[in-house]
């Protein structure tokens, strides 16, 4: 069944070519504004039109197979609506303030307690799309993605995307029939650290326990990563130290698939350049190269200061490039997306 928003997309653009894509990504209205500003030559007032539409249908990502869905790292907006989770948050918080309250803690140390968290999930979720925007324009990784899903199709049906199933004291909350759960899936998501995937061309990295609760069963992710349980009474010796404990689990156990992430490939670039990255990659390749390539080609340098003006008004997002910067992010994107690996068996 189609969403209303796809079906009323539908009536307003009939027969656009767009529509038959198995995946449709809508360029945010503050970025249109850009492109109309810096590249006009690139969206006819038909163009423009459809775009605006679309992003009024499926903010913050678009359609897969005729639904909408969304990408955490598109809400950069500092205008944001509100989360839908807000009141059970709220609620989760004001039991742990309870609880704190209730164990003689001091409102400063509870106050520094929520800033910390805050903070340290700022930091998690930088690396966490980073390296995102590091997959995307993984050569190995997209020649193995092409790999798995043809071994999933072999059988001619369309295949569901593969995720790592929740699961709460234990179980699984789904069933295994409801979720395309085969072991060669979790092997695959296993390998490249991944819960899931929103598109087959966006991938959503694993969620750590580092400010969330994840809903990982140990067994579906320990070979993902380091699963460690440290009982409160350890915390007493401070000369123990969890990067330790990583770096040796890790001597035994990173998979080389990762390898240049972890040497740090391309050089002195962090989390924040990655994410930008993706952010073109979803921008630049899924949507305008996709619908307009004739004239993005000819475009690029009107493009970078687009995407520059656009991100640098988002305050929220952390890398303030200028055009040039971009253009150069850009660049190294396109030489990551045509490198050629050898076909991973």
């Amino acid at each position: 069944m189609c969403d209303p928003q796809w079906e009323q997309l539908i009536q307003q653009h009939p027969g656009h070519p767009v529509m038959r894509e198995e995946a449709v990504y809508s360029l945010p209205p503050q970025l249109i504004d850009e492109i109309r500003k810096e590249a006009p030559d690139i969206l006819t007032q038909r163009d423009e039109q459809f775009e605006r539409d679309l992003a009024n249908a499926a903010p913050f990502g678009g359609f897969f197979r005729q639904r909408h869905f969304e990408y955490p790292p598109l809400r950069l907006s500092s205008a944001l609506p509100p989360n839908r989770n807000a009141a059970a948050i709220a609620e989760i918080k004001s039991v742990r303030v309870a609880r704190m309250v209730g164990t003689g803690k001091p409102q400063a140390q509870i106050d520094q307690y929520f800033e910390h968290i805050a903070e340290t999930k700022r930091k998690v979720d930088e690396w966490r799309w980073g390296f995102a925007g590091w997959l995307v324009t993984n050569s190995a990784f997209r020649l193995a993605l092409k790999s798995f899903r043809n071994r999933l199709q072999e059988n001619g049906n369309e295949v569901e995307l593969p995720r790592i199933p929740p699961a709460f004291m234990g179980e699984h909350l789904l069933n295994k029939n409801d979720v395309n759960y085969p072991e060669q899936s979790l092997e695959f998501l296993r390998t490249w650290n991944l819960e899931g995937f929103v598109t087959w061309e966006l991938p959503i990295p694993m969620l750590s326990e580092t400010v969330n609760t994840t809903l990982y069963r140990p067994n579906d992710v320990r070979d993902a990563g380091v699963y460690l349980f440290i009982p409160y009474y350890l915390l007493r010796d401070k000369s123990l130290s969890l990067q330790e404990f990583a770096e040796t689990r890790a001597t035994a156990y990173f998979p080389s698939e990762l390898a240049d992430w972890y040497d740090l490939k391309p050089k002195n670039w962090g989390p924040a350049r990655f994410k930008t990255m993706l952010l073109l990659y979803i921008y630049l390749e899924c949507c305008l190269r996709r619908r307009y390539p004739d004239k993005v080609q000819g475009n690029l340098g009107k493009l970078d200061r687009a995407l520059a003006n656009y991100l640098k008004a988002e305050q929220s997002h952390e890398d303030k490039s200028g055009d040039e910067t971009i253009r150069k992010i850009r660049l190294t994107m396109q030489k990551r997306l045509s490198e050629k690996k050898e076909n991973p068996s």
